[in-house]
């Protein structure tokens, strides 16, 4: 059985870790949430093949600044601008790879589609329910989501 939120820790751990040197902290693990708020940013994949579902973070636009800021080796962001719009997707394809291959090692294939960012108030609703994980490190807080189910097959 696929522990959802062992998956985001293990790989949010690596990505913002192992990629940034962050300390993380990983808490407030919440099941069967149907509705996501965003006051600030966001970045959200698609996850198909043997599992399918969804991965949504979201986080403060200072966090997404700092982010970016470390993902491109210190340069300091002011602004929003299409470069940083572009590392931020990929920061969104660091985690859902990370997240596919820990899925491949066990035994279960999917691929991701390309990021879909957002910015200012938002609210997502889905019949869907989530697992939610806040990781917490010194540029502030990141939420994620994330939902996935076997595929369904038809013959």
């Amino acid at each position: 059985m696929l522990n959802e939120y062992d998956v985001i820790s293990k790989v949010g751990q690596n990505v913002l870790a192992g990629y940034l040197g962050l300390i993380v902290e990983t808490s407030e693990l919440q099941q069967g949430a149907n509705s996501i708020e965003s006051n600030g940013v966001g970045v959200a994949l698609q996850i198909i093949g043997q599992m399918e579902g969804q991965f949504i973070s979201t986080m403060s636009t200072a966090t997404v600044k700092e982010l970016v800021s470390r993902m491109m080796g210190g340069y300091e962001v002011q602004q929003l601008d299409e470069m940083c719009w572009s590392a931020f997707q990929e920061f969104g394809n660091w985690f859902v790879s990370g997240i596919a291959t820990e899925l491949a090692s066990q035994g279960i294939q999917v691929n991701i589609t390309q990021p879909l960012l957002h910015e200012g108030d938002v609210t997502y609703h889905s019949i869907n329910n989530y697992t939610v994980v806040t990781m917490t490190s010194e540029i502030g807080k990141i939420d994620v989501y994330m939902q996935l189910e076997e595929a369904q097959t038809t013959k």
